[in-house]
């Protein structure tokens, strides 16, 4: 967390780059790898598929592994309401988080690879998890300050 921006983008780029085990790079030598693209259409074609690409080019393959390449956006995540993600610190969409895990939205905490930005890329993995465990229960075990009170509520008659 406390690596300076620049150097642990590349950190976490050598650590969690697509790659493949090594003795995978043999036996995937001939296979056609496509990616970022979409994928406009996919109808059948004699022996398999025949794929319409969003870049306008065509495929015809005998089989089709899709992987999303998840991007982890807490600023665009459906489970927040647009209110809670305006509050929301953020850098390229990942929640910028305290010691706990907490976000700039007190209370809410953000684990796994919502955390990797702001924790490293150990976060992502389940390896990350005795960390995570410790400081988050650390950190909502002890005692919440009171919010304080706004103006208005302050003076408003009971």
């Amino acid at each position: 967390r406390r690596v300076p921006v620049r150097l642990g983008e590349r950190i976490a780029y050598r650590c969690i780059r697509p790659a493949a085990a090594s003795w995978l790079v043999d036996r995937t030598a001939d296979v056609r790898l496509t990616l970022g693209q979409r994928i406009a259409s996919a109808s059948p074609a004699e022996d398999g598929l025949r794929l319409a690409l969003d870049d306008g080019t065509q495929r015809e393959v005998d089989r089709l592994v899709l992987a999303t390449g998840f991007d982890i956006r807490a600023d665009r995540h459906p489970l927040l309401s647009p209110e809670l993600r305006a509050q929301l610190r953020t850098r390229d969409g990942a929640p910028l988080l305290a010691a706990g895990f907490e976000s700039s939205v007190p209370g809410l905490h953000f684990v796994g690879a919502f955390a990797a930005a702001s924790f490293g890329p150990v976060m992502r993995f389940v390896s990350g998890t005795p960390f995570t465990g410790r400081a988050l229960a650390r950190h909502i075990a002890r005692p919440r300050r009171p919010a304080p009170l706004r103006a208005e509520a302050a003076s408003a008659p009971a």
